[in-house]
């Protein structure tokens, strides 16, 4: 593949097409194997919080039903204060991490999407020609619509003039 930073001299001749194609083929070839490998770094790290959440979110669910189990023991005087203090830490700390996975969750799943539209993007990009310019040999393309807007004469051209015309009663 051509360095990035080398000037290349292409003429309009179907080798040096060919050359650039393969080139930008080329190009194009390693930016979709780098996003891929982007997208499914994320997409591993998006199933790691998701089961992450899941496990939290037992885990709070589990540690709520120890916590009032023990309330119960309290009441009936078979266990400690203590003991309801250590469970009600582990329950905080679990329902924070719990609470927080959704926000990651999110921005993840942005960082995908926005990684496949700018993929979409650099590709388009790459395609791009700029205006008035064709590839060699390609012959220019009316635009649709073109020949019927010129095989209509104008009305200064059929001899009507906009002063001549009259509407109707």
């Amino acid at each position: 593949m051509a360095a990035p930073d080398r000037i290349v001299e292409i003429r309009d001749t179907p080798l040096d097409a060919a050359i650039l194609g393969e080139l930008v083929r080329e190009r194009l070839r390693d930016l979709v194997v780098g996003f891929k490998r982007r997208v499914a770094d994320r997409r591993r790290e998006l199933q790691k919080q998701r089961e992450e959440a899941a496990s939290a979110t037992s885990a709070a669910t589990a540690m709520a039903s120890e916590r009032g189990r023990i309330q119960t023991l309290i009441v009936e005087k078979q266990a400690v204060v203590d003991d309801l203090a250590t469970i009600a830490l582990k329950e905080a700390e679990v329902k924070s991490v719990a609470a927080a996975k959704p926000a990651t969750i999110s921005l993840l799943t942005a960082q995908i999407e926005e990684l496949a539209l700018s993929l979409m993007y650099r590709v388009g990009r790459a395609f791009r020609r700029p205006a008035g310019e064709h590839a060699p040999g390609d012959v220019p393309q009316p635009r649709p619509g073109a020949a019927h807007r010129r095989a209509r004469p104008r009305p200064q051209e059929a001899g009507v003039h906009s002063s001549s015309c009259t509407a109707a009663p």
